[in-house]
């Protein structure tokens, strides 16, 4: 009987090699050097004060991280590897920060039927609200919604790209695309709803 090897997120990184006092004392020089112009740099690229310091670490850690090969470094490659990894994680930060999903007092009974009919929408107006109100989406209706009706794929072929089940992704899409109905139902008019 073989082992079963356990799923790619679950698999433990390897053990690294312990560092020694020189290059530790090396690692502290390179952040105390350099730590204000990486956050100046941050800051150009907009990250916001509050986060400045989670970010600034998230470089550094980075860096040391990428730096084990044993190649002798010089100030300058440091440093330029230092704002390319800044402006690497300010993107980062900016994109994570632009998909949290926004409060927005939507009512919570599901008593109404949504009033649109969704089977007699076309694709480009099913994309159309999924592009509208997927950031109030939770982030596994977000990808599903995204891999099927942004990008377009089969369910098998997103199903194969998200690591779930078929019937999963079918039942999140359709979890979803319920959730975009109301949210577009409580966006839009007493006119456009057919009320007077």
């Amino acid at each position: 009987m073989t082992a079963r090897k356990k799923p790619t997120e679950e698999r433990e990184a390897p053990p690294r090699a312990r560092m020694s006092d020189a290059e530790r004392e090396q690692q502290r020089e390179i952040f105390r050097a350099n730590y204000k112009p990486v956050c100046g740099a941050l800051r150009r690229r907009g990250v916001p004060v509050e986060a400045m310091e989670d970010v600034a670490h998230d470089v550094f850690i980075a860096l040391f991280d990428a730096s084990h090969d044993g190649t002798p470094e010089t100030p300058e490659t440091v440093t330029a590897k230092l704002m390319r990894l800044a402006r690497g994680k300010a993107s980062n930060y900016r994109n994570r920060e632009a998909r949290s999903p926004v409060t927005l007092g939507m009512p919570s009974s599901r008593s109404e039927k949504p009033t649109s009919n969704r089977d007699a929408d076309g694709p480009l107006e099913r994309e159309k609200r999924a592009r509208r109100f997927r950031y109030a989406l939770s982030q596994a209706h977000r990808d599903v919604v995204d891999a099927i009706v942004i990008d377009r794929m089969s369910h098998q072929d997103a199903a194969d790209e998200l690591g779930l089940a078929r019937t999963t992704v079918s039942s999140r899409l359709e979890a979803a695309m319920r959730a975009l109905d109301e949210m577009e139902e409580a966006f839009r008019s007493e006119s456009e709803r057919g009320r007077s």
